[in-house]
C-alpha cells in the first residue's frame, strides 16, 4: 500500500497435519508503482489583454519515458551521450544511462548547483555553457568525434542547437523536452545530410519501459538525490514559485 515502499523482511511458515513446520525468510523490496508526472513543456509567460490565454501543457511520468528515450537514441554499453539540461529529467537520463553501461556521459547546464549533482552522480564531465564553449569541450573529450547521441531534456530551441553541435556523424539527436508552441528551429540541411544525423523525438513509452526503468531506479543510490525539497499542500504556491525560479531539482508536495 502507499507509504510502505522500501525493504521488508518476510517470513512464511508452513505446516503439515502432523505438526511439522518449516519457515522461509526473505527480503522483499516494495517500489512505488510510478513516479509523479513531470512537466515536459515550457509555459507561455506573456499574454495580451482581450486575448484568451492558452497554454497546451505536456506532462509525462518520467522514468519509463527516459528509458525509452535512451534506447531510441541507441545509448548502450561503452557508448557516449551528451545530455543537454541537468534538471530532474536530465539527471534521471544520467542515472539510467550509466546503469545501461554508457561509458561517457556529458551534462550541460548553466546552473552550477545542478552540475555539482551531476558530477556527484558520476557524470564523465559537466559543462556550463555560460563559461565554456560547449562544442569545443565535447570535441576535446571525444577525440574530435562528438558523442554517439545527444539528448535534449529541456524544451528550448538553443538547447536543440547544442545537441546538434555535439553529436558525431551518424549519431542521434533526441528532442526529449517539449518546446513552447510556435517555437521555430532553423537547421542547415547539409548538417543533417552530410553528417547523416538522425533527428528524432520521444514522448510516449509503453508499460514495459516503466517496469524496467523502475527496476533500475529502485537499485541506484542516487535516485533519492533528485528530491531536493518537500512542501505541504498549503504551501503549493511556494513549490511553483521555486519551480519558476529554477530552484532545486524535484519537489514533492505532501498531501
Amino acid at each position: 500500500t502507499p507509504g510502505q515502499e522500501g525493504g521488508h523482511v518476510v517470513t512464511i511458515t508452513v505446516s503439515d497435519p502432523n505438526g511439522a513446520r518449516a519457515e522461509q525468510t526473505y527480503n522483499l523490496f516494495a517500489a512505488r508503482c510510478s513516479d509523479a508526472p513531470e512537466f515536459t513543456s515550457a509555459p507561455i509567460t506573456k499574454a495580451r489583454t482581450g486575448v484568451a490565454y492558452e497554454y497546451d501543457v505536456n506532462a509525462s511520468t518520467s522514468s519509463g519515458n527516459i528509458l525509452y528515450s535512451l534506447e531510441a537514441s541507441g545509448v548502450g554499453p561503452g557508448g557516449s551521450v551528451t545530455i543537454v539540461g541537468a534538471g530532474h529529467m536530465g539527471l534521471t537520463h544520467l542515472i539510467i544511462a550509466r546503469a545501461m553501461g554508457c561509458s561517457t556521459t556529458i551534462l550541460i547546464d548553466p546552473i552550477e548547483e545542478r552540475l555539482a549533482v551531476a558530477a556527484e552522480m558520476g557524470a564523465t564531465a559537466t559543462i556550463n555553457p555560460s563559461k565554456e564553449q560547449v562544442k569545443d569541450v565535447v570535441m576535446k573529450l571525444t577525440d574530435g568525434l562528438g558523442t554517439d547521441a545527444s539528448i535534449v531534456s529541456v524544451g528550448n530551441v538553443k538547447a536543440i542547437e547544442t545537441g546538434l553541435a555535439t553529436v558525431r556523424k551518424q549519431g542521434v539527436v533526441n528532442i526529449f523536452g517539449g518546446c513552447p508552441p510556435e517555437s521555430l528551429l532553423s537547421i542547415d540541411p547539409n548538417l543533417i545530410h552530410y553528417n547523416e544525423i538522425w533527428l528524432t523525438g520521444t514522448q510516449n513509452a509503453n508499460p514495459e519501459h516503466y517496469q524496467r526503468a523502475l527496476e533500475v531506479l529502485t537499485r541506484t543510490p542516487f535516485a533519492g538525490r533528485l528530491i531536493t525539497s518537500r512542501f505541504t499542500i498549503q504551501d503549493t504556491p511556494k513549490a511553483f514559485e521555486a519551480r519558476l525560479q529554477m530552484q532545486g531539482l524535484k519537489a514533492v508536495i505532501d498531501f
